[in-house]
């Protein structure tokens, strides 16, 4: 591998400025506006960065949404060191980090199956390598239109995730 390591950023200035570096260094996978709101939301979101030496180039950021339930908010590596195994030790760190926070379910949003472009194809595929399902598609949920596709992991057991889903349904009948 390329990178020298993956760790937990604490500082919350030193998690939005790379969430923010990194993200502008993708340009196609986020809108102009992104980088200042994903960068915004790793405030408050757990966040680990993979580094060349002692730079970083890519990140993930996690967020719990429900006692059980967490999303990653963001990813991201820079064009150049994609593909080199960096991204899959950016998801294991996150789902590590998930399981022993006894989270049970991981979702992330990504552009739906309709959007033909490579680089969304290349995506859902990493994604359901790591073993996330689609579970459903939102038609213009972001900015530009494009539909989104809802992708989950399960970190536990079927009996565990009957909880989660008893939980989702009650807060959508409130």
């Amino acid at each position: 591998m390329i990178f020298t390591e993956i760790k937990l950023v604490e500082d919350e200035v030193d998690r939005c400025k790379i969430v923010y570096d990194v993200i502008t260094f993708l340009p196609g996978w986020f809108l102009p506006n992104e980088a200042k709101f994903y960068s915004e939301e790793a405030k408050d979101a757990i966040v680990f960065a993979a580094y060349l030496e002692t730079t970083p180039i890519g990140f993930i950021a996690i967020k719990r949404k429900r006692s059980q339930v967490a999303e990653i908010i963001a990813m991201g590596v820079i064009c150049g060191y994609q593909h080199l195994g960096m991204g899959k030790g950016l998801m294991e760190a996150a789902l590590t980090y998930a399981r022993n926070e006894n989270i049970t379910l991981v979702e992330v949003k990504t552009a739906d199956y309709s959007d033909p472009d490579e680089r969304y194809i290349t995506t859902r595929q990493f994604y359901e390598k790591n073993g996330f399902i689609a579970l459903d598609t939102i038609d213009d949920y972001w900015d530009d239109g494009t539909p989104v596709l809802i992708m989950v992991k399960y970190l536990n057991s079927v009996v565990e995730l009957s909880t989660v889903i008893d939980e989702q349904a009650q807060i959508s009948l409130a």
